[in-house]
């Protein structure tokens, strides 16, 4: 049995960090909505494609597991990508994946053909 995911009505529950001093407050987020996470200080944001910024207690590797599978893909160690959101590949002397708000994200060293092979399909 997969992991419970509410991938049909595109939408998944989280514990959110909220005000000061920080509340837990679970939120229902679409994920249709999510271009990127990253991981900084033992919390994971969340970019929001609406500008909203979204940050929680839950590691990478937990959120992704709560994510369509064929829609984001882990990165780094530290990011993972929605694959809606990639407008281009840049490979130089790394590979990187630019969103189409712009943000550069690197792609670890290890991933690089999994990624590429993913994303030129």
């Amino acid at each position: 049995m997969l992991p419970k995911q509410k991938e049909i009505n595109n939408t998944v529950e989280l514990s959110t960090n909220q005000g000061y001093p920080i509340d837990k407050v679970n939120q229902i987020i679409p994920v249709d909505g999510i271009m990127y996470g990253e991981t900084f200080e033992k919390l994971t944001y969340l970019y929001i494609s609406d500008g909203k910024i979204i940050s929680t207690n839950e590691g990478l590797k937990r959120l992704i597991n709560k994510l369509p599978i064929h829609k984001f893909i882990r990165v780094s160690y530290t990011h993972f990508i929605n694959i809606d959101y990639v407008h281009k590949l840049l490979l130089e002397n790394t590979l990187e994946v630019i969103l189409y708000n712009g943000k550069i994200i690197k792609v670890s060293a290890g991933l690089k053909k999994t990624i590429e092979a993913i994303l030129k399909k």
